[in-house]
């Protein structure tokens, strides 16, 4: 049961479930449709005729997109259209013979445990829903999202976590909470023989950030950076989320902002970077953020220079943490003058932190649960 549809930008959901459709059948249930005649956008006709289409195939992997209709969403409305929505992943499940199945599921606003199908359920918490609606200022949503959510978690027969204090939080509602960080696929960031066509004019060296440009970035941080070093390019590849106030630094001339990319391209904007950033905010949510793109600078072979993230400390002998833009840029400068320092432990690292063992890890732990 997926918070993203499975060609949205790749995160932890699509990478999971790809590498357990190496040896068991998955069924990914996508967000879904929700059909309003009145607002009949183009995204909701691709959606909804995915839907229609019912289950596509990706080997060994089965989408499908359940379709809900658009009802004055009163309580009774809401719980009727959850349990349509379990229905019909029940009926996707018998289709492909999981009588069985493990329901392994994210929460994302909207999906109560009305909406999740019979069967041993574990619960895959990524984040803190609640500090997400109130981030977005959505007060209210934010005590709703919690109710939800702890539901689902006592519901569940497994709880994993990506960061010790989402486990720590859950360990109130469920007892049998496992850690399972984020990873990367280290194949998929060997070096490329080429770089990207819009980053052939830009000087080197390059400072690089791939993911979202979301209100978790430290902006002033680098906007302060990049005026400490002039001659460094700091390059920004991702989406541009709403919120993000980043007119300052579009008036930087060595800062550039190269919008999304699909995900096979991005492996080879890391192996044109010299440095690779994580310049996130300190506060609630990055407390409990265990960021895929740190495991993905590793794999490519990069340097790192991340702010002090608790989910990044125990890998300090292969990331730079640095507090204060002074202290940031010295890092930048240091790794920029010798990214090669250190490459073979950053590579050892990520082998050791791959989807693979992380599918390993989860099957070992529900396989050995009675």
């Amino acid at each position: 049961m997926s918070s993203v549809r499975w060609h949205s930008i790749r995160q932890r959901m699509q990478a999971l479930m790809d590498e357990l459709s190496r040896c068991r059948r998955v069924l990914f249930v996508e967000p879904p449709a929700v059909v309003d005649v009145g607002l009949f956008h183009a995204g909701m006709r691709t959606h909804l005729g995915q839907a229609l289409r019912g289950r596509r195939e990706i080997g060994n992997l089965h989408i499908f997109t359940p379709v809900l209709p658009s009802l004055t969403q009163t309580e009774p409305m809401r719980v009727m259209c959850q349990r349509i929505m379990r229905l019909q992943v029940e009926r996707a499940a018998r289709g492909l013979g999981l009588r069985s199945p493990v329901v392994w599921t994210y929460f994302y606003p909207g999906l109560s445990v009305q909406a999740i199908p019979r069967g041993d359920v574990a619960y895959d918490c990524v984040d803190d829903p609640a500090l997400h609606a109130m981030f977005a200022g959505r007060r209210t949503r934010s005590r709703k999202a919690m109710g939800e959510e702890r539901l689902i978690a006592r519901r569940a027969k497994w709880v994993f976590a990506t960061a010790r204090l989402l486990a720590a939080r859950l360990m109130t509602v469920n007892p049998s909470v496992h850690l399972l960080p984020n990873a990367a696929e280290p194949g998929a960031f060997a070096p490329r023989a080429t770089q990207p066509d819009d980053l052939r004019g830009i000087p080197r060296p390059i400072a690089g950030y791939v993911g979202s440009v979301a209100p978790w970035i430290d902006f002033d941080l680098l906007d302060e950076v990049s005026r400490l070093l002039p001659r460094v390019s700091f390059v920004l590849v991702g989406p541009i989320l709403l919120g993000a106030e980043i007119s300052h630094l579009r008036a930087r001339p060595n800062v550039h902002f190269l919008g999304p990319k699909p995900h096979p391209a991005v492996p080879s904007y890391m192996q044109a970077f010299d440095v690779c950033l994580i310049p996130f905010l300190l506060n609630d949510i990055t407390m409990s953020v265990n960021p895929i793109k740190f495991f993905e600078y590793l794999a490519a072979g990069k340097p790192v220079v991340a702010t002090p993230l608790p989910e990044l400390e125990p890998f300090g002998p292969v990331a730079d943490l640095r507090s204060g833009a002074a202290s940031f840029a010295r890092a930048i400068e240091a790794s920029a003058a010798n990214p090669e320092a250190g490459r073979a432990e950053r590579l050892r690292v990520a082998g050791g932190n791959t989807w693979r063992h992380r599918v390993e890890e989860m099957l070992r732990v529900i396989e050995r649960t009675p």
